[in-house]
């Protein structure tokens, strides 16, 4: 009811500072060589914001019952910004957990947090190409949006790969007696 109540402009500053506040805690409660996964977490929720007044500027602009094709360009720009904004707060958890993981070179922490990314991009749980970020069967897409699930979650395994090879690459040096480069 306080929602309601209250205006807008009073409750926007307000939210605006809980969430500064929310950043500086994260900052004070994480060690310095994290503050790199900390910062990229931020990246989806911003892209988040960024979609929803891209949303609010196309629904103002567009006449109801219109349908306005966009110059393509355009429409693959939103698109990007769209499938990074939905499910951004799996995708900033699962993107600092990544990056701690590599900032302490644990290559296999690494790559499981790549691939449970690849497995949630699939489904839609993270990165869903369509509006409202519902879950989704990748073989009940349209092409164009599988495309893009089945492009961000091949890239997500491929990360996964590359990582935990590298991971028995060095356990192979560590154990033929071979310097690491820690």
């Amino acid at each position: 009811y306080l929602y309601v109540i209250i205006p807008k402009a009073a409750v926007l500053p307000i939210l605006v500072f809980i969430g500064l506040e929310i950043t500086a805690q994260s900052f004070h409660a994480t060690p310095h060589r994290h503050y790199p996964a900390v910062a990229l977490a931020c990246v989806p929720a911003l892209a988040t914001l960024v979609q929803i007044y891209i949303d609010k500027v196309s629904g103002a602009l567009t006449p109801p019952g219109a349908n306005i094709a966009l110059p393509t360009a355009l429409a693959a720009e939103l698109q990007v910004i769209r499938v990074l904004a939905n499910g951004f707060i799996v995708t900033s958890l699962l993107w600092a957990s990544l990056l701690a993981a590599l900032i302490d070179r644990q290559l296999r922490r690494a790559a499981g947090f790549a691939g449970l990314a690849a497995v949630a991009t699939l489904f839609g749980v993270m990165h869903s190409p369509l509006p409202g970020n519902p879950l989704v069967l990748p073989w009940q897409l349209a092409p164009s949006a599988a495309s893009i699930t089945i492009s961000f979650s091949a890239a997500y395994a491929v990360v996964a790969v590359l990582f935990f090879a590298w991971a028995l690459y060095l356990d192979r040096r560590t154990n033929r007696g071979e310097a690491t480069c820690r």
